[in-house]
């Protein structure tokens, strides 16, 4: 079996980051949070299982620094073999677990946990 992690976050569009977002990658650098050059108001963290109370904390202090609306979400993939055909094998999501936090100016607003990718996510600040 195969993991694979995906953590990645939004904050609101219309913050200007400016000087703090250089600031703000250095402070979370042990997460790896790295915004995304043509969309500031994307970021992404370690590909890895980082602990949920670490990156809810993370999406709490990010709302009250950057002093807006901000949401992680955490995507853990489990891969199996799910089919087998004439011999072969196919490789599939057979788990999935999927956190949502969201915070704004250090209040939380939701938190959820699926079974599937969480579209809310997207919709939520697109």
């Amino acid at each position: 079996m195969e993991h694979e992690f995906t953590i990645r976050g939004r904050i609101s569009k219309g913050i200007d980051l400016g000087a703090k977002l250089q600031w703000v990658e250095q402070d979370f650098e042990s997460l790896g949070l790295k915004f995304n050059s043509q969309e500031p108001t994307k970021f992404s963290l370690k590909s890895e299982d980082v602990d949920n109370q670490v990156l809810e904390q993370a999406c709490l202090n990010l709302s009250v620094i950057l002093g807006c609306k901000v949401a992680i979400c955490k995507d853990h993939e489990v891969y199996g073999v799910a089919n087998v055909f004439n011999g072969g094998s196919d490789y599939e999501v057979v788990d999935e677990d999927c956190y949502l936090w969201i915070y704004e100016r250090g209040a939380r607003l939701e938190f959820e946990h699926t079974k599937f990718f969480n579209e809310k996510f997207i919709s939520l600040m697109p």
